[in-house]
């Protein structure tokens, strides 16, 4: 009789829906023999790099412009951004179409790690010695460095004459 007591007693209690973490879903890439991410939600899309027209003049953290479904996107090398140069700067084979309410920027990369979702508290935050820029969020559980973009686009260097990295349409251009 006890046992059918304790077992009618744990049936009756409460259930208790068992917390879960805030999730990050990332996108990880790599670029310079580095691994990077960025959380999703600022990415519009991730689309292949045939070739970047070079443009002379400007600063290292740009490889150049891509023409994608009539918009032109600025495309930047993440880790000269962030002075972490592992390795000889490199053609990009994709970029990440990064957008937000400061601009848009097309990020180079070597190759793509794919999509996750990761628990926000695994993400570990860098020493204040190596996170050298404030778009810096920390290390994903698997290495790769999360970077938020809204931050990226407050550097200067993505400045350029004195204009936000944004998109352009190139309607009035073809005419």
């Amino acid at each position: 009789m006890e046992t059918l007591r304790a077992r009618a007693m744990e049936l009756a209690a409460p259930r208790i829906a068992p917390t879960t973490a805030p999730q990050v879903r990332i996108v990880a890439f790599t670029w310079r023999n580095q691994s990077w991410a960025v959380d999703s939600d600022f990415i519009d899309e991730v689309i292949p790099v045939a070739s970047v027209t070079p443009l002379p003049n400007l600063a290292l953290t740009y490889l150049g412009l891509i023409h994608y479904r009539g918009e032109i996107y600025p495309v930047v090398d993440i880790s000269s951004v962030f002075d972490i140069a592992n390795g000889p700067r490199q053609k990009p084979t994709h970029a990440l179409l990064v957008k937000c309410n400061k601009g848009a920027i097309a990020i180079a990369a070597a190759g793509l790690e794919g999509a996750s979702q990761v628990d926000a508290s695994a993400i570990s935050p860098m020493a204040a010695e190596t996170a050298k820029h404030p778009a810096f969020r920390g290390l994903t559980p698997g290495l790769a460095i999360l970077f938020d973009p809204v931050h990226l686009l407050d550097d200067s260097r993505m400045i350029v004459n004195e204009q936000p990295a944004t998109t352009a349409s190139v309607e009035g251009i073809l005419q």
